[in-house]
């Protein structure tokens, strides 16, 4: 990868410095068949001081004559770094940056020390897998005295590179014309943080749902950067139940965002030391009292109590206790039968996610998203399905990608829908709808809450 290269179907190896002690036992301790010979006074070779080289060379191991040579570890060495080496964890990954900087790298003191590559795609691929292992790295292009474009690569042990903004190396968002033959590579992290690298800049657009505690310590004049801070602490996240403000800076007061009380915020009046749950106990009987007295007919009651009762759990108390197991799973139990629903990392897309169910009473996994989604939008969905499980054991008909109502064909009132709104489906050679009952009815679904997010809207313009 630095100081080795082929040489009459050997891997040759050349070191001046005293890393030739570490190279020679690693080779032994490999097992692999070598000879070394020292070479002095080579020109170019040795630095200022003309220290000795030291030349490995290493046999491929295929010929007639059985030897134990470099040709097992072929798929590895690639001056254009293999893909293989991008499946190393993170320590894996340090340890080889580490011995890839004792060969064509510098390191002063304590400092991180920085790499030279004279080819810009190895320069790429170590920043980008520095980045997706959650290292800080830089990337610069300089130009020798001799006019050749090399770059300096640096890696750290950080999670971060900060700056001040009067630091002119300092990060700098403009839009800018690409260059020929430019790669610019985007990756997603577990945490739906955009990271992007171009020409050795890293952009980093935060997305943390974790958050739990935001700290307002700069005074701004911008109501709506106060408003933006606030709200990366505001989503959800699995395991999650609140999230702390703490403003230092009289931000919220000066920006009138003083905070509401619950009362305010859920449209309800809340007496002294009363809870919620006391307060929703306390409207409830005093709206029986007011119906008895209109009607006596217990049924009618009965109905609207029910009907209340579900619009509260679905608009305040929309709260699940998400777990992770041992396999970096979120699972969370649903209603008296112990649905289990699984947020589960994607194989096929690094960082995102995808929707499992397990329900009563066979518990048979089936698959509730098709594609992989990140892990806000995935938890989002599984407490919509979950919403359904909970307020109506009847549901599980509803959500069981396994049932068998389905596989059939579309209803006629389903046909009329999807007519009626324009919604788009595939037909065969004849005209007719190709979409399973159950895929019209996931059509539809998405269909009304559109409506519901358009009529939302339109109210909120009018207030």
């Amino acid at each position: 990868m630095t100081d080795g290269g082929f040489h009459n179907g050997c891997v040759t190896i050349c070191q001046s410095k005293d890393y030739h002690n570490e190279i020679r036992d690693l080779l032994q301790r490999l097992g692999l068949d070598f000879r070394e010979r020292i070479r002095v006074n080579i020109k170019g070779f040795g630095g200022p001081n003309n220290l000795p080289l030291h030349e490995f060379h290493i046999p491929k191991g295929t010929g007639t004559v059985r030897r134990n040579g470099w040709f097992k570890y072929a798929p590895y060495l690639s001056k254009t770094v293999s893909p293989l080496l991008h499946n190393m964890d993170k320590r894996q990954f340090l340890i080889f940056w580490e011995e890839m900087l004792k060969g064509d790298g510098s390191c002063q003191g304590n400092k991180a020390g920085w790499l030279w590559c004279g080819n810009k795609g190895k320069a790429n691929a170590y920043t980008h897998m520095a980045v997706i292992r959650g290292l800080a790295t830089t990337c610069t292009q300089v130009i020798t005295p001799k006019g050749t474009k090399v770059w300096r690569v640096t890696i750290r042990d950080a999670q971060w590179i900060t700056s001040t903004p009067s630091d002119k190396r300092s990060a700098r968002i403009q839009l800018e014309d690409p260059q020929e033959n430019e790669v610019v590579w985007c990756v997603r992290n577990k945490n739906s943080t955009i990271i992007t690298r171009r020409q050795g800049k890293v952009a980093i657009i935060g997305n943390c749902p974790i958050t739990s505690c935001i700290i307002l310590a700069r005074p701004t004049k911008s109501r709506a950067l106060v408003v933006q801070k606030i709200g990366r602490g505001v989503r959800l996240a699995p395991g999650k139940s609140d999230c702390v403000v703490l403003d230092i800076t009289d931000n919220i007061l000066n920006h009138r965002l003083q905070p509401v009380t619950l009362a305010q915020a859920i449209g309800k009046e809340l007496r002294d030391q009363e809870s919620l749950l006391d307060m929703l106990a306390r409207e409830e009987d005093e709206e029986e009292k007011r119906k008895a007295a209109k009607s006596d007919d217990p049924k009618e009651r009965k109905i609207k109590q029910k009907q209340r009762d579900k619009d509260i759990v679905l608009n305040i108390l929309q709260h699940f206790d998400w777990k992770r197991n041992e396999h970096g799973y979120w699972v969370v139990e649903v209603g008296a039968l112990k649905h289990r629903i699984a947020l589960i990392p994607a194989k096929d897309a690094p960082n995102m996610w995808k929707v499992a169910a397990r329900l009563a009473p066979a518990y048979e996994q089936q698959w509730w998203s098709k594609r992989a989604l990140p892990l806000d939008w995935a938890q989002n969905f599984a407490e919509s399905e979950a919403l359904k499980l909970r307020d109506d054991p009847k549901a599980v008909m509803l959500v069981d990608r396994n049932a068998t109502w389905r596989l059939n064909p579309p209803s006629e009132e389903q046909m009329a829908f999807l007519n009626k709104h324009h919604v788009a489906y595939p037909t065969d050679d004849e005209g007719h709808c190709m979409w399973s009952r159950g895929e019209a009815s996931e059509a539809i679904g998405k269909k009304i809450e559109q409506f519901k997010k358009r009529r939302e809207a339109k109210q909120k313009v009018t207030a």
